[in-house]
Order: structure tokens, then C-alpha cells, then sequence
């Protein structure tokens, strides 16, 4: 099987073209997953917060009489 030279290097350069812009895709998608993990973890942890503050100091000690 004989393929011409000028063949295989558009084929290398089609797949590494492919590749590269594939592994760009999913660089990007794993930053935005990143960031909407970070947002939930914040949002989970001031809510958290919130309901730390808002007990009443009786609630706190432990005491469930």
C-alpha cells in the first residue's frame, strides 16, 4: 500500500488539529464545572453561616430537654 507523502502529512496535521482543539473543548468545560463547584461550595458554607448565627444560644449548648 502506497501513500504519498503529501497525504499522510495532511492527515497528521488534521488529527493533531483535531486534538488540540478537542482537549481546548474540554479544558474550557472542566474550568466552568470548576467554577460552578467553587459557587455551590461558597453558597453551601454561608448558608451554613447563616444558620450557625441564627441559633439561639439554649439550641447551642447541646442540651435536648
Amino acid at each position: 500500500m502506497n501513500l504519498p507523502i503529501p497525504s499522510l502529512l495532511f492527515g497528521a496535521i488534521v488529527s493533531l488539529v483535531i486534538f488540540y482543539y478537542y482537549n481546548r473543548e474540554m479544558k474550557v468545560r472542566h474550568e466552568k464545572k470548576r467554577e460552578n463547584l467553587r459557587k455551590r461550595q461558597k453558597e453551601n458554607l454561608n448558608s451554613l453561616i447563616d444558620n450557625l448565627k441564627s441559633r439561639k444560644p439554649e439550641e447551642s449548648n447541646g442540651n435536648n430537654t
